[in-house]
């Protein structure tokens, strides 16, 4: 059976095909887009959390008991040469070359005590030692670089405001 369609003779038989085939294109197509739009909006979120850092405050960890309870200045010391490094710095503390990167630097305390953890279980930070997590007079925008992948450090030396967790 045909029927006039817009002008044309065209069987039903061509018509479904024809509906059927445009409507599975539209679907790819929506299926595509809706994928596109997906990551996009993903990569987004990701990325604005990376752009922005979303810390509004830089935490580190140390073992200033002692110091604090006589009042002194706590400093966490910036980025040290090989040649200039203390030998008071923890060898477990330098990169490969011998230097020291800087204090490590965090966005929250959740984070760094997480870091605490990894660490002390890892032999990194002596257990003779009592660690806590402290705040750091710092911007993280301005104060802080990427050392290696998942590692901030402070980019000079920062003064440590106050003990903000003793325990994790």
């Amino acid at each position: 059976m045909q029927e006039k369609i817009g002008g044309l003779f065209a069987s039903v038989d061509q018509v479904t095909k024809t509906l059927v085939f445009v409507t599975y294109k539209k679907s790819v197509r929506m299926k595509k887009l809706l994928f596109f739009v997906s990551v996009f909006i993903l990569n987004l979120t990701f990325f604005s959390n990376v752009w922005a850092n979303n810390c509004d405050k830089v935490y580190t960890i140390g073992a200033y008991d002692e110091a604090f309870s006589k009042q002194a200045n706590v400093t966490k010391l910036g980025p040290i040469a090989a040649a200039d490094v203390p030998p008071t710095i923890p060898k477990s503390f330098l990169e490969k070359d011998g230097s020291y990167g800087g204090g490590e630097a965090l966005c929250t305390i959740k984070q760094a005590c997480h870091a605490l953890k990894k660490q002390l279980a890892s032999g990194v930070l002596p257990k003779s030692e009592t660690w806590h997590i402290y705040l750091l007079d710092a911007d993280w925008n301005r104060d802080t670089y990427k050392l290696h992948a998942n590692d901030f450090r402070i980019k000079h030396s920062a003064k440590v405001l106050k003990l903000v967790r003793k325990n994790c």
